[in-house]
């Protein structure tokens, strides 16, 4: 029960921490391997699979040339088994580019190592929210 506390602890602070705008506390909660996957058509710059942390830190780069978030709300951080954490909630953006606004409700999916390291995350997310706001 322990590591089931501890993962969804570090969950609920890499939230916060991105609300605060500090990636650097969240990249020091990922393993060096891990796997980061945004979902998304080519539409959607940001989209992909990142591998690694330093593709993680150009993810959040690449997000933040996008999207401006106006509110990003988690409403749920549930383990759902030792190792894995599902966390859902709200967020409004405005697309840099277009000034367009759209909102969606959101999941991530996230899976810890044995040291409490985030290896894999799945973001679930409207995608054609996002897309529509890229278009002029």
């Amino acid at each position: 029960m322990e590591t089931l506390v501890k993962n969804s602890t570090t969950a609920s602070a890499m939230y916060e921490a991105f609300l605060k705008g500090d990636i650097p506390t969240i990249l020091a909660t990922l393993n060096p391997e891990v796997k980061w996957v945004i979902m998304g058509k080519p539409t959607i710059p940001f989209a992909g699979t990142y591998k690694g942390i330093a593709e993680v830190t150009e993810f959040f780069k690449h997000l933040a040339s996008v999207f401006t978030f106006t509110l990003f709300r988690v409403e749920h951080v549930v383990d759902a088994s030792e190792n894995y954490v599902i966390a859902t909630g709200y967020y409004e953006f405005v697309a840099n580019s277009t000034g367009k606004a759209a909102q969606s409700i959101w999941a991530m999916t996230m899976e810890f190592d044995e040291q409490g390291k985030l290896k894999e995350l799945h973001d679930i997310y409207d995608t054609q929210a996002g897309a529509n706001t890229l278009n002029s």
